[in-house]
C-alpha cells in the first residue's frame, strides 16, 4: 500500500480481495504498535448464504394488540 506522506510501500495482509472503488482509508495504531487499516469502498461486500427453506419467526414484543 501506497501512502501520500510516507516515500516507502507498506506490506499489508488482505482479509479479503478488493476489487470495487476505494472511497477512504483510515489507519490506526494499538497500544502494542500494531497498525490496522479499514477500508471503506463504494459497494458493500454481500456474501450470499444457501437457502435452506427453512421459516424463521420474528418476536416483535408486543404485549397487547387490537384493533378499533
Amino acid at each position: 500500500m501506497k501512502i501520500n506522506k510516507l516515500k516507502t510501500l507498506i506490506k499489508i495482509k488482505y482479509s479479503r480481495p478488493i476489487d470495487v472503488r476505494i472511497l477512504s482509508v483510515t489507519i490506526t495504531r494499538q497500544h502494542n504498535s500494531q497498525y490496522f487499516v479499514s477500508i471503506n469502498v463504494s459497494k458493500s461486500i454481500i456474501i450470499q448464504k444457501p437457502k435452506t427453506g427453512n421459516s424463521v419467526g420474528i418476536d416483535l414484543g408486543l404485549k397487547d394488540c387490537y384493533t378499533i
